[in-house]
């Protein structure tokens, strides 16, 4: 310190008139100055060119200073007085008035002593703000470099006490951001560690979280799904899997609608619902119809079966044997941002060939075919002739009609053979009989079948151990058995009725009984056989369709006589009859007969019954027909 020679008051060594009196101190050993950099502020180091900090020149720095020197000026020491003296006044009323009016009381000897000097303001204002505590720097003069102490909060730059954090109270200058243990957080925001914090994953989305930090509270966009608190695209993923019910027939399969031939299965292992699920069914060889199922949703983790019923094409019906064939299987779906997906499949379906029966017994309804073409065109011109309405013809012409479609099988050529080792595993269409010319018991009984629904008559199939035959009803409700394998007509008859009678293990199937559940399947609508053409003329004399006569070598005779003649390109069978009754319509007696016709043939035929006097003379009829 430097007393005052005059006054006694004790200045800084650096001062050089008192401040008290204004006298001249006496000069002591000047300390070396410290010099600061003009641009920044920071402390200069002695025998240095540059400002360490920023690099400014320390020549043009004492260019400067040596540019603003002035020449001391002398002041007189009354006038130096007057002047220290109003100044002192100034700076204490300043003081007095800024204090007042802040507090509203007057400076307490703690603030007076946090006040800062006049050097601390130069440092303050060179460094304060940078964010670093530097040398010359503390909570005193640069609280927002340095922070407070504890209980303090930096308000303007100045360090003030804060209200008891901890009390329970947010009181005045306590907040979520400094005391959220009184003050509480915001919505999704937890007080830990005294600083408020968001919690992932509480189902509350905080003002800090978003899809990329905390999807799991802050969700996900359009089309996207929060998985282990990512987002991620929301993708349903199809499982396609199909699993055959059982080996069926092809002929089985065309002709029975509703038959199931397994189960497809969809998955849905992706992460979120399928929608609008469409499943397209097709077959690239053109076994059958395009197939398309409308699933509509199969939710995230779930499945979905479907029976697959298809409906067939006589494609179906190349299958000769055992094979199979290929479910093409395509299903588009959309996700819940209706982005669309697909899925594709192929599957085999293993199958039998048409002649394999199916099911043994009804399964034989499905080959009667009276509506294929060439079997209605060879029973229509084999007996063309027969009136109109066969159903509900008298049984007399139904048992000519019966007669002569079994006569123009024969003649025909179709032959029985037994070359199939067992019955009801092999069965020819009727189509395939008649190309053929031969089968076994079921061929013959189904294709008899086929020709008499083919002219309207209900036909009957007959089922013994071990043999399959035919028959019909006639008009009177009885059923006639006819055996199909035989030489003849009349030999059919008889062996017919005689199998009927004598097992009593039979079993009748009508199959216009059955057509609602299993259709005639037409295989080879395409094929062309020869067929006969045969037409019937029968000459009546005074619209009569027979005449009695006398003969010495005949005696008394009812005659009829027909005309056949074929106009075909191969062999067919003209049949014909005569009945005579008595007066009490019994019947005396008739000649029921056919023959054979060739190609380009006509052929003229008299039918001929025998009649006694007695009959002449009481009265009797005839008919040919």
């Amino acid at each position: 310190m430097n007393p005052c020679p005059k006054c006694g008051l004790s200045n800084k060594d650096s001062a050089k008139f008192c401040t008290k009196c204004g006298s001249k101190l006496n000069n002591l050993k000047e300390k070396p100055k410290k010099k600061f950099c003009t641009k920044c502020g920071a402390e200069l180091v002695e025998g240095k060119k540059f400002c360490k900090k920023c690099g400014h020149p320390v020549d043009k720095l004492k260019q400067e200073i040596e540019h603003k020197k002035e020449s001391p000026v002398k002041i007189p020491k009354k006038v130096l007085f007057i002047i220290i003296g109003i100044i002192a006044l100034v700076v204490l009323s300043s003081l007095v008035y800024n204090n007042t009016v802040k507090t509203g009381r007057p400076p307490s000897s703690e603030e007076v002593t946090q006040k800062p000097s006049f050097t601390e303001k130069i440092v303050k204002e060179a460094y304060c703000g940078n964010k670093a505590c530097e040398s010359g720097e503390d909570s005193s003069n640069c609280c927002i470099d340095c922070g407070c102490p504890k209980g303090y909060s930096c308000t303007e730059n100045k360090c003030k006490k804060l209200e008891e954090c901890g009390d329970g109270v947010c009181g005045k200058g306590e907040s979520s951001l400094n005391c959220c243990i009184d003050c509480g957080c915001d919505s999704g925001f937890y007080c830990e560690a005294g600083r408020c914090v968001s919690r992932c994953g509480d189902g509350i989305k905080a003002s800090d979280e978003n899809s990329e930090n905390c999807c799991l509270d802050a969700g996900c966009p359009t089309g996207e799904t929060c998985q282990n608190n990512v987002c991620v695209l929301l993708k349903p993923e199809i499982k396609l899997s199909f699993r055959q019910s059982e080996d069926h027939s092809v002929t089985y399969l065309k002709s029975k609608s509703g038959v199931g031939i397994g189960t497809l299965s969809l998955s849905n292992t992706g992460n979120d619902d399928a929608q609008n699920t469409k499943v397209t069914i097709t077959s690239n060889e053109g076994y059958f119809e395009k197939k398309i199922i409308n699933v509509e949703r199969v939710s995230k983790g779930s499945s979905d079966s479907e029976n697959i019923i298809l409906s067939y094409t006589n494609k179906i019906l190349d299958f000769s044997d055992k094979g199979q064939f290929n479910l093409d299987i395509k299903v588009e779906y959309y996700n819940s941002a209706n982005q669309k997906y697909e899925g594709k499949g192929s599957y085999m379906v293993n199958v039998y060939g048409r002649n394999s029966l199916e099911p043994y017994g009804q399964g034989y309804v499905s080959y009667v075919t009276p509506h294929h073409p060439i079997i209605r065109e060879f029973a229509a011109k084999s007996t063309s002739g027969l009136p109109a309405g066969m159903e509900d013809s008298s049984p007399i012409i139904q048992k000519l009609a019966a007669r002569w479609l079994f006569e123009s099988m024969t003649t025909y050529g179709i032959n029985y053979v037994n070359d199939v080792p067992s019955i009801g595993d092999y069965v020819q269409f009727p189509i395939e009989t008649l190309k053929r010319r031969n089968g076994d018991c079921e061929d013959l009984a189904v294709l008899y079948s086929s020709l008499l629904e083919a002219i309207g008559m209900k036909s009957v199939l007959i089922r013994i151990p071990g043999h399959l035959f035919a028959g019909y009803m006639d008009s009177d409700g009885y059923l006639v058995p006819v055996e199909t394998t035989a030489s003849d007509f009349d030999m059919a008859l008889i062996v017919g009725l005689g199998e009927y009678k004598d097992n009593t293990d039979k079993s009748t199937l009508k199959p216009s009984d059955y057509r609602k559940t299993y259709s005639e399947v037409l295989y080879g609508e395409e094929q062309l056989i020869p067929l006969p053409d045969i037409t019937k003329q029968i000459i009546t004399q005074d619209g009569k369709t027979c005449k009695l006569s006398f003969t010495l070598s005949q005696g008394w005779i009812a005659k009829t006589s027909v005309i056949f003649s074929n106009s075909g390109n191969t062999v067919g069978a003209g049949c014909a009859a005569i009945g005579v009754y008595n007066n009490k319509g019994n019947k005396i007696d008739e000649d029921l007969s056919c023959w054979t016709i060739y190609s380009g043939e006509t052929k003229e035929v008299e039918y001929i019954v025998d009649i006694t006097f007695g009959d002449v003379l009481s009265g009797y009829s005839c008919y040919g027909y």
